[in-house]
């Protein structure tokens, strides 16, 4: 993207004023020629039923084709090779034990999905938040905030996960109890990971299928870490908080956070599966808002510094995850309370968000993950 600018505030929220009125599942930009084709997967839990909806996206109009149900499917993510899709389930027990679950589910070209196995956490780790996949493909990270643990999983040849093989249980402190709440991986394949209770950052490596903490850095003036993401560079790290936004310089080579670089007062983000999202050009941050709309956040291509480009889609409402297309040709949003999917595309020469709308209509979602082109 290019002389990164932002639609006016008035122009994008009469936009977005459309959504409203939308035809359930009919996109209001399916007509763009950048429209690509592919499937999109969306949790849904609160519900009569707790399920995964999967649409087949053609031209930029929203299909349902499939219904599968899933106990609470807070976070999901697709292998690179998009042939499985990983979803972790936010409960506190199961088959009679205190554990949580992560469930891997084989991608048909059809983009059907289908059950392969459910696997259990180790045991208190319970009510699990996120997963991520390693860059290699053959580990998962999931972070627990029921029992505040990490557990480091492995990935079978045919997709399958297998049980935890690495745990790393955090302790706390004497006036917070550790709450992981998010995790990702860095280039180098170590775990960055956020503690919305303690307040800590950590980088995590791997070693002999274990977790140990080698970097520990404390994000403070800020009501608690519930979302992080790392510049396509690798040199630096975005905190988000509900009452702030902060970012951190991240040394790619060694795994070390550095020093507090910003902190934005008054930009937090809401309590969601995915709050943050990098533009794959880097030069863009998306924000869902503690309150409602989204924030675009230009970011300095040598020091990731932030500017704010401006507030959109606040007729969206509170929203409670972002997901940008690999191509950045387009931003999809859920609104857990609309029980809505909605969308706009993101201009590649302006970084404009053009055209928005409603793309189909679920209740109570809660993830989302879209696989276009």
């Amino acid at each position: 993207m290019r002389n990164q600018k932002g639609v006016s505030r008035r122009g994008f929220v009469q936009l977005m004023g459309a959504a409203a009125v939308a035809t359930p599942g009919l996109s209001m930009f399916a007509s763009t020629s950048s429209a690509k084709n592919g499937f999109a997967y969306v949790g849904c839990s609160g519900g009569e039923k707790d399920a995964i909806e999967v649409f087949a996206v053609r031209g930029g109009r929203w299909t349902s084709i499939q219904r599968v149900a899933s106990d609470r499917p807070v976070s999901m993510t697709l292998s690179r090779d998009r042939r499985f899709l990983y979803v972790v389930n936010e409960v506190s027990e199961y088959k009679g034990l205190p554990t949580g679950t992560v469930e891997a589910y084989t991608v048909a070209r059809d983009g059907r999905i289908a059950l392969l196995n459910r696997q259990a956490l180790s045991l208190s780790a319970t009510m699990p938040r996120h997963l991520a996949i390693s860059p290699d493909g053959k580990s998962i990270v999931v972070t627990a905030q029921g029992g505040g643990a990490y557990n480091l999983m492995q990935i079978g040849e045919d997709g399958s996960v297998g049980r935890a093989s690495g745990i790393l249980k955090e302790t706390g402190t004497e006036t917070s109890a550790a709450q992981p709440q998010m995790a990702i991986f860095d280039g180098a394949g170590r775990v960055v990971s956020a503690d919305q209770g303690t307040g800590l950052m950590s980088v995590l490596t791997m070693e002999d299928n274990g977790l140990t903490a080698s970097t520990r850095s404390l994000a403070e003036n800020g009501s608690g870490p519930l979302h992080i993401a790392m510049h396509s560079s690798g040199r630096s790290l975005y905190i988000a908080h509900e009452d702030s936004l902060q970012h951190f310089a991240y040394n790619a080579s060694t795994g070390r956070i550095g020093g507090l670089r910003q902190h934005i007062a008054g930009a937090g983000v809401a309590d969601g599966s995915r709050t943050l999202a990098v533009h794959p050009s880097g030069e863009t941050l998306f924000a869902c808002n503690s309150d409602k709309g989204i924030t675009a956040w230009q970011t300095n291509g040598s020091t990731g510094a932030l500017r704010r480009i401006g507030r959109y889609g606040e007729t969206w409402g509170a929203l409670h995850a972002i997901d940008v297309s690999h191509d950045g040709g387009s931003l999809t949003a859920i609104s857990r309370e609309d029980s809505r999917v909605l969308g706009a595309t993101i201009d590649a020469a302006t970084g404009q968000l053009n055209e928005g709308g409603t793309l189909a209509r679920v209740e109570s979602p809660v993830s989302l993950i879209v696989a276009l082109g």
